[in-house]
């Protein structure tokens, strides 16, 4: 009977072997030993530079340690046969630090990142050194990988290795890590964290209007009105003909009661982009709150002859048509308005439900509580509806 290993499970499992050696090592040598055992290590496993970079903080940077002849000398010979080979060389640049063979390293990863803008080549030129004149296209080729790292990490769910990836980066990195670190902050709501981010990007460029409105929009989620409308004040100044900051300080205002000042922002909003309809929809729903039923049709329906398939428009139509007294085209409003909007909020289908039933039609408003139950939300409110119904209806 003949047993079969899986090399590569097997060696995986051996590497921990040295690591449990090592933490013995430390705590008998300290950590001159434990570094050294690492950067040996690191000589046999090359394609493992986690075990390197330790071995650089344990020990002063570049400091001689030697023994490496023959490593050199296979490096060098793959190097003579393949001279445009960027990992060849970011590794014999990696075995030249390691020897104490500072410039020489560094030139090594120079050549490499010139030959294919290698990332490996690049960290290694960052750890050592971030004012060299490499500096900045490196750090852009770390931002840039960075951002796209995002998307991958993001959809895993490893939020907690893309953060430490970021941590690489220090703070005069480019806006896009900042960026990246707000995205992150967003994702596990935190919003001050992701507030502060996206405002340190945005003093990093000049076109930073979105990055400003981003930040406008977490500390709203986190209900700083102030320095939110700090913000959206920002993007106003970065883009001053841009309709979006104006749009976010009038919501601003609204939230807070302060008709008045959002209709003169979003006037100002209509008057730059006449033929927007953001504009007239928050001029609608604005006239709306303060009870201008009048005007808020007015706004309203502009924004449907601009729009016609504009659901929200409808919705707000719909009340205000309710509140006027014209219940048919209040019931013909929401109903248009839920056609045009298959993802509608689960409100949307209770108010037609709450309609259905002030208007005596119990059969149904039930069914439509029933289809509202069937979306998954507000199942309690909606069992309550339903037994308000068994109990008005039957009787």
């Amino acid at each position: 009977m003949y047993v079969t290993l899986n090399r590569g499970a097997f060696l995986g499992k051996m590497l921990w072997l040295p690591v449990v050696m090592g933490v013995v090592l430390l705590a008998v040598r300290g950590t001159g030993g434990y570094a050294a055992w690492l950067k040996n290590l690191a000589v046999l496993e090359l394609t493992q530079p986690w075990f390197f970079h330790i071995g650089q903080q344990l020990d002063p940077p570049c400091t001689v340690f030697g023994g490496l002849p023959k490593a050199e000398d296979r490096l060098s010979a793959s190097y003579r046969l393949h001279p445009e080979n960027s990992r060849v060389l970011t590794h014999l640049g990696r075995i030249l630090w390691l020897e104490g063979r500072c410039d020489l390293a560094i030139s090594q990863w120079e050549q490499a990142y010139a030959l294919t803008d290698s990332q490996d080549a690049a960290f290694e030129l960052f750890r050592v050194n971030q004012n060299s004149p490499l500096s900045l296209p490196v750090r852009q080729t770390l931002a840039q990988r960075t951002y796209n790292q995002a998307q991958i990490l993001e959809s895993s769910g490893s939020l907690l290795l893309y953060s430490r990836v970021l941590d690489l980066l220090p703070e005069e990195t480019e806006p896009m890590h900042w960026q990246a670190m707000g995205e992150l902050a967003m994702l596990n709501n935190e919003w001050v964290s992701a507030a502060l981010a996206f405002t340190r990007g945005a003093n990093l460029t000049p076109d930073s209007m979105n990055l400003w409105l981003e930040a406008g929009n977490a500390w709203e989620k986190g209900t700083d009105w102030e320095q939110a409308s700090k913000a959206y004040e920002s993007a106003l100044n970065a883009q001053p003909d841009s309709v979006w900051p104006l749009l976010k300080l009038g919501g601003i205002y609204r939230l807070k009661g302060d008709y008045q000042n959002a209709l003169h922002l979003y006037s100002q909003a209509k008057d730059m982009a006449p033929e927007a309809t953001d504009p007239y929809f928050h001029l609608g729903v604005t006239y709306y709150l303060m009870q201008d039923y009048d005007q808020a049709q007015y706004y309203l329906e502009k924004v449907l002859a601009l729009l016609p398939e504009h659901a929200s428009a409808k919705f707000h139509l719909a009340q205000v048509m309710y509140k006027q007294g014209d219940f048919d085209q209040a019931k013909n409003w929401l109903l248009a308005a839920l056609d045009n909007y298959p993802d509608a909020p689960v409100a949307w289908w209770v108010l037609l439900g709450d309609w259905q039933l002030e208007w005596n039609d119990c059969e149904a408003a039930k069914e439509t509580y029933l289809h509202a139950r069937d979306l998954g939300e507000d199942a309690q409110v909606i069992e309550t509806k339903l037994t308000a119904i068994a109990n008005e209806c039957d009787n």
